[in-house]
């Protein structure tokens, strides 16, 4: 195909028919987003004049649909797969949409063929969430990828499958365990090794005869069913042909899942560890010094293509992704080249064989093991990238159940209580972590470690066992306290000093003597009560509004009996609360508590960031705080999440900037925290708004923005303005320039039908403008009017908040959406 120009200078002529044919995805179109300066875009003004493009669509429903039967007979199961594909690649919703590249038409084949071998016992919802890694979704695109499911009928169908570790960790609070249904637990799923046959579950598979037993796996591991059942998926997928790919935190145990699962099989393996200095020939060849001369050896991946072992790669997510990629190439198309000159082919290749030629092995397999993308692990997103070339399991700790049975195993010497305490204390901690309350989530490894040390030094104690774990958290303040205060809800001591342990004083119990003798009396007569005389005083609304002439008399209900106030269960007296304002306003009136939260930064700061928050204000919670003295902070209910969010903000001045405004019966814009810039502060508002201030940065400034709201609040009219105040808001922030992410939050009760307010037109409101990012949080409900709202606004753009403990968690999960979204 080339000539030589010129032999001297080895010039090379290229051919006349040569050509160059590229493949590659679409560049990062992301061009204001925080990571475009590390991913620069790879389609250059220069690379752009070389080429001719030609783009490919994704395929049609139809045509997809066509490829799909020419593999598969029966797609009775897989239209409803095929349809929940096509609505969310055509979703309005970004963070929904991204998640469609999981479901390519690869992994849509995959599916299929694996329902028409295991349709009775498979559960097309299992293998949809796990096709798109749904475990470790955002919250908020997890809750719109399980309502596009349900709505097409793809629900657990297998009483398994409904057990998840997500559920079980959610339970975590709890301190009952039942040993009976722990027993059950881990016996809805066995293993065993019989005649040469390998059954897990109802899987069975054919004990390998393996040439190399020194190469096979021989670990130590308890079976569990967590364990088992990703081992059974395994199963299928392997007996399918398929290369199989492990995805989960630090310390779930996906090495000992991999190795268990060779070691049932009888397999030999292959071992490869990533890391961030990782090249494509470091990947192919390893270099070894013999008797002082470099030399270069296979590497464990082109021994196992040889052997037909299956090989073992172990944090993949820490190479690059241009090293990674490799693997895909030799997944897909079965090829490779080496460093070397060699050439990795398929088995059934046409090509003659020779020295420069390695035919790949039949039963050449690979597990891939990787920790999940995102925080806190910082490795590079290995499911995006060659995710749908391999089957994907997601791996996840133990239930607390089968927590708690493994370490009975591991030290079957330490007392029972002592490691339910182990197993509740990690398990909460997990759960804390899945809420984003902590970062670090913290895996059975911990446990076991924990158990074992218990089992080897059994004098230690308990406590000294936990610090081994928990020591390098100490340069946290914020995070030892959140593992202190769990420590202690379990019966660990922790945190104590001097200043505040109190010894009880020892007081001798006296001799017991005869003191009375109790009888009862038949009462003839009743009893008669004198009502108190008070005074009432009469307050003249002309004084403040200029109106008819209103008087009102404050009625002092609150001087009731404490112990009736005592003996009133919540709900009920949510409901007598209820009734009392039937022909007042009708709003929320549950007891609102005070929010708390530790001041730890929301998510990480890159751009510029503006938000709005509207509140509703509403005339009567004044009048209403005097009937019940228990109402005193419900005007606090939205500004306390203010105050959090204000208080987190500290120092970042330049990097967000928020504004709070107030709608009521008198306007849509009452402006009362503005944030400075071109724009300047203040300002008001349409219907008479005050003057706002500029964003408070102590206590004092916070308390006055609240007290400005509460004056608004007890003054105002009735009325309600929520469309008009949404609508300006998010035009408001939508044409706001040099900004990275843009949030409109409304903060309401809920009483939308009062005022002829249908959902559907808050729902075309808050998704009018892409650029924004909006929200509505119901902070009060009126029966189910919270709920009905939520359902039938768009999927996670609203949410129901009774329990103000909840806000900060709300939130977090609003801006960690906006930040993982493509």
């Amino acid at each position: 195909m080339t000539q030589f120009v010129d032999s001297t200078i080895n010039l090379l002529r290229i051919h006349p028919s040569f050509r160059l044919v590229g493949l590659s995805e679409p560049p990062n179109s992301n061009v204001g987003r925080a990571n475009s300066k590390q991913q620069s875009h790879w389609l250059t003004s220069e690379l752009l004049t070389s080429f001719f493009f030609h783009h490919i669509k994704q395929m049609e429903f139809e045509d997809e649909l066509n490829v799909i039967k020419r593999e598969v007979k029966d797609i009775t199961r897989m239209l409803p797969v095929m349809q929940f594909t096509n609505n969310i690649r055509n979703a309005h919703d970004n963070q929904l949409r991204s998640v469609s590249s999981s479901l390519s038409t690869r992994q849509l084949l995959r599916i299929a063929r694996r329902l028409n071998v295991y349709g009775a016992d498979d559960d097309v919802h299992h293998l949809v969430s796990k096709a798109c890694l749904a475990r470790f979704l955002p919250r908020l695109t997890k809750m719109m990828f399980e309502d596009e499911l349900v709505k097409l009928g793809i629900v657990p169908t297998s009483p398994s499958s409904s057990i998840s570790p997500s559920s079980s960790s959610s339970s975590s609070s709890s301190s009952s365990y039942d040993k009976a249904d722990d027993t059950d637990l881990d016996e809805m799923i066995t293993c065993e090794v019989s005649g040469g046959v390998l059954r897990i579950g109802c899987v069975q598979a054919p004990v390998h005869p393996s040439n190399h037993p020194t190469k096979v796996p021989d670990i130590l591991f308890y079976d569990n069913y967590q364990h088992l059942k990703v081992m059974e998926d395994m199963l299928k997928d392997f007996l399918l042909g398929e290369h199989l790919l492990l995805i989960g935190n630090q310390g779930v145990g996906k090495n000992k899942i991999a190795d268990r699962f060779l070691q049932l099989l009888n397999k030999p393996r292959e071992y490869i560890q990533l890391h961030r200095d990782t090249t494509v020939q470091s990947l192919t060849v390893q270099p070894k010094i013999v008797d002082g001369v470099l030399s270069y050896d296979d590497s464990p991946l082109v021994k196992a293509v040889k052997s037909g072992s299956v090989l073992v790669v172990d944090e993949a997510d820490k190479a690059p992704t241009n090293v990674t990629c490799i693997l895909k190439g030799l997944v897909q198309v079965g090829e490779m080249h080496l460093s070397d000159g060699r050439r990795i082919v398929r088995g059934d290749s046409r090509l003659t064989p020779s020295q420069s030629t390695i035919p790949m092995h039949r039963d050449f397999r690979m597990i891939i093991l990787a920790n999940r993308p995102g925080f806190p692990f910082l490795g590079n997103d290995f499911f995006a990238a060659v995710g749908d070339a391999f089957s994907t399991h997601a791996v996840d700790n133990p239930s607390a159940a089968s927590q708690l049975n493994m370490l009975k195993k591991y030290a079957p010497s330490a007392d029972e209580t002592t490691l339910r305490q182990v197993a509740e204390l990690f398990d909460e901690l997990r759960s804390l972590s899945d809420q984003g309350v902590i970062n670090h989530p913290f895996s059975a490894r911990e446990a076991v470690a924990v158990a074992k040390h218990l089992q080897m030094f059994p004098n230690d104690g308990l406590m000294t066992a936990v610090e081994n774990v928990f020591d390098f958290d100490a340069y946290d303040p914020d995070l030892t306290r959140v593992i202190h205060k769990v420590m202690r809800k379990h019966g660990l001591p922790v945190g104590g000093h001097v200043g505040n342990i109190h010894l009880a004083k020892e007081l001798s119990i006296p001799p017991m003597t005869y003191k009375c003798q109790l009888t009862t009396k038949n009462l003839k007569n009743s009893f008669n009560l004198k009502a108190q005389r008070l005074k009432l005083d009469d307050f003249q609304q002309r004084s403040t509004h200029f109106n008819e002439v209103t008087s009102t008399w404050h009625i002092p209900i609150f001087q009731g009996s404490d112990v009736t106030m005592v003996t009133v269960a919540k709900a009920d007296q949510h409901y007598q609360q209820q009734q009392s304002l039937d022909n007042t306003d009708q709003l929320n009136s549950d007891i609102i508590h005070a929010v708390t939260s530790d001041p730890l930064t929301l998510c990480s700061i890159d751009l510029l960031r503006r938000s709005t928050t509207l509140i509703d204000l509403h005339p009567q919670q004044s009048r209403r705080n005097r009937f019940f003295s228990q109402l005193n902070v419900a005007a606090l209910q939205a500004p306390l999440n203010h105050g959090v969010v204000l208080h987190d903000e500290n120092g970042y001045e330049e990097k967000i900037r928020y504004d709070i405004h107030g709608h009521s019966g008198e306007g849509p814009k009452f402006t009362f925290v503005r944030c400075g810039g071109s724009d300047g502060c203040g300002g008001g508002g349409n219907g008479g708004g005050g003057e706002g201030v500029s964003p408070p940065v102590n206590n004092k400034q916070r308390l006055d923005v609240v007290m400005s709201l509460y004056a608004h609040s007890q003054f105002c009219l009735s009325g309600d303005h929520t469309l008009e105040a949404t609508k300006m808001a998010v035009e408001e922030v939508a044409a706001m320039s040099d900004v990275d992410d843009r949030f409109v939050i409304v903060l309401s009760d809920a009483n939308l039908e009062r005022y002829g307010i249908s959902a559907r037109r808050l729902a075309r409101l808050l998704t009018s403008k892409d650029n924004v990012n909006s929200y509505a949080i119901f902070i009060g409900s009126l029966g189910d009017q919270a709920e009905r709202l939520t359902n039938e606004l768009p999927a996670g753009h609203s949410f129901i908040c009774m329990d103000n403990k909840q806000l900060p968690i709300i939130l977090q999960q609003i801006f960690t959406s906006a930040m993982l979204r493509p």
